[in-house]
């Protein structure tokens, strides 16, 4: 299973789990505020996304098209972030997070 997510329509990223060390654990669960708690941080931004497929985005985009609200002329349309599970064959689930004309709404499948 891929976790996808795209917070800007069109472009999105597979989440993976970033291995820590029980050090690394421990560091960021202190108080510290450290340049090492940062580059840390940092690392885990850094390696938690990756790059998707060309045609596992055309999926997704796909997907994400059929279920996306129909937004009239007038509408204002955000997208805040799309979060899909899919299967190597199919998406099982997911949630797209959105305002339209600044109310938060969302769509589940």
């Amino acid at each position: 299973m891929k976790n996808l997510q795209s917070i800007e329509e069109g472009k999105w990223v597979e989440l993976v789990s970033v291995e820590l060390t029980d050090a690394e654990k421990s560091l960021l669960a202190s108080k510290e505020h450290s340049d090492e708690k940062l580059v840390l941080i940092q690392k885990i931004q850094n390696e938690s996304k990756k790059a998707v497929s060309a045609s596992v985005a055309k999926k997704a985009n796909t997907k994400y098209n059929e279920i996306k609200p129909i937004v009239e002329d007038t509408d204002v349309y955000e997208l805040i972030a799309a979060d899909f599970i899919f299967d190597d064959t199919d998406f099982v689930a997911g949630i797209v997070n959105y305002r339209l004309n600044e109310e938060h709404k969302q769509i589940r499948f």
